[in-house]
């Protein structure tokens, strides 16, 4: 019985592949989502053409995290260290790449993944996430974080907070490419003769070759209320320091399905 069942499993692959159907060489899926994607704010790239991507690095943004976006982040004000200049950077692939086939689940790791969300059970998507180029301010000597701290403590001082949206400051900006091409499920009683397929636990998808290509922005971003209650205690302090201290106050993974907009 059990020869029977290995001649059946060696001889499939053959049979179908004689009807012009092929596996997808790579069968990984739901692979799980870097740090240095996941340890971001995502919001689309759209920003109405007011400004390029760099000049968003130092703005206040307020975002409406208590009512699941329903309303646009709004562009509050702007705060650099002295003499920052923006610059764009561009990223070598290799720093920073993703690929996976992913279903419905993947979408618990939140980030660039939250889209798997939209997918139903018969549904995968394969995902190719590569960071492109990036803006940011540097943190490295003490000076421009302790310029940055007692901008933001007046500024917040001259606004206190008067709804529940999250203020944000922006320290960095990262510009991602996104590529989605999107399959179904075979079905069992499904006749198909020809194409590509992929095995993803279990079950059989198509695989497109049409793809969706875009752009999103990851934002290196801090609750600017909580910065503000930073004390003296950070003076003479750099580098991995700061970022420590910064950790405190990071907003990490909020998505937004709405662009930036100037008030």
């Amino acid at each position: 019985m059990k020869k029977t069942i290995y001649s059946l499993l060696v001889v499939i692959p053959f049979l179908i592949s004689g009807c012009g159907l092929k596996f997808s060489g790579n069968s990984f899926s739901n692979a799980k989502l870097p740090d240095t994607f996941k340890n971001r704010s995502v919001f689309p790239t759209d920003l109405s053409g007011a400004y390029q991507f760099a000049d968003l690095t130092g703005a206040i943004i307020a975002v409406d995290t208590a009512k699941k976006n329903d309303k646009e982040p709004l562009l509050l004000g702007l705060i650099h260290p002295q003499n920052h200049v923006s610059k764009v950077i561009p990223i070598p692939e290799s720093y920073s790449y993703y690929k996976s086939r992913v279903t419905k689940e993947a979408s618990a790791e939140g980030s660039y993944l939250i889209a798997a969300a939209s997918l139903n059970v018969d549904q995968m998507m394969e995902i190719e996430i590569v960071d492109v180029a990036r803006s940011y301010i540097d943190f490295s000597t003490a000076s421009p974080y302790q310029d940055v701290l007692k901008q933001i403590q007046e500024w917040v001082r001259l606004h206190p907070k008067t709804n529940s949206d999250t203020r944000i400051w922006i320290k960095e900006v990262v510009l991602t490419k996104i590529i989605v091409s999107n399959s179904a499920k075979v079905k069992s009683n499904a006749s198909i003769s020809s194409g590509s397929v992929a095995k993803i636990k279990g079950g059989i998808f198509n695989t497109s070759e049409q793809q969706n290509k875009s752009v999103q922005l990851g934002l290196v971003a801090y609750d600017i209320d909580k910065m503000a209650r930073q004390t003296a205690e950070i003076v003479g302090i750099a580098g991995d320091q700061v970022d420590a201290k910064l950790n405190e106050s990071k907003v990490n993974n909020l998505y937004s399905y709405k662009s930036i907009r100037k008030n």
